[in-house]
């Protein structure tokens, strides 16, 4: 297995001194940080495997930070986005807000609050990626029980008894306690819970 990837705030502002405060930012949470000044370039570069959160300007000269906002949803691309507008651009943040970014603050940056901000938006990612790397995990699981262990798993899942399982399937109770066994051992499964949970992860 590779070592899950420390989580990085990629920052996209084409001021400098903004820059250097959001790297301070960031490092004083021990958080890797990556630096653009250049809409294109970040583009270029960014790799969506690393957990993270951006920060973006939404007035940076070329393209903005909306418009690499959308750009991002184009690729499917999921990362939690905090963008950053002038004071009083209403209109600006409430765009941002409805192409789906995790949270918008008002310049010039208060230090507090916008830490407080990029640490949310990092927690949000790991966990739906945390989800994303279960659900995965156990479709792949479930793709290697035979079709008779997942009838069974169906209806273990749905809370129903070894005895009502084998009269539906036309099998003996004890086979149905030994398919039981068998898939929560092929699903790493504790209990019938488990398994319930499991189906309702990948339905």
């Amino acid at each position: 297995m590779m070592p899950e990837a420390r989580p990085r705030v990629r920052v996209v502002d084409d001021d400098l001194e903004t820059r250097e405060l959001l790297r301070g930012l960031a490092e004083s949470v021990d958080l890797d940080v990556e630096m653009y000044g250049d809409a294109a370039k970040f583009l270029r570069d960014f790799d969506p495997s690393h957990p993270g959160c951006l920060v973006l300007d939404a007035r940076l000269h070329g393209l903005s930070g909306i418009e690499i906002q959308q750009r991002l949803a184009a690729r499917k691309v999921s990362v939690p986005v905090i963008m950053t507008t002038r004071h009083g651009d209403v209109a600006t943040a409430v765009e941002a807000m409805r192409a789906g970014a995790f949270d918008v603050v008002e310049r010039p940056l208060l230090s507090n609050s916008l830490l407080a901000s990029i640490r949310r938006a990092v927690e949000q990612d790991l966990r739906r990626r945390s989800s994303s790397a279960e659900s995965s995990q156990i479709r792949l699981c479930y793709s290697r029980l035979t079709k008779r262990e997942r009838d069974v798993l169906r209806l273990v899942a749905s809370g129903l008894t070894s005895k009502t399982i084998a009269a539906a399937l036309g099998l003996r109770e004890k086979t149905v306690e030994v398919y039981r066994s068998r898939i929560k051992r092929k699903m790493s499964a504790r209990n019938s819970a488990d398994l319930a949970r499991m189906m309702n992860t990948i339905s």
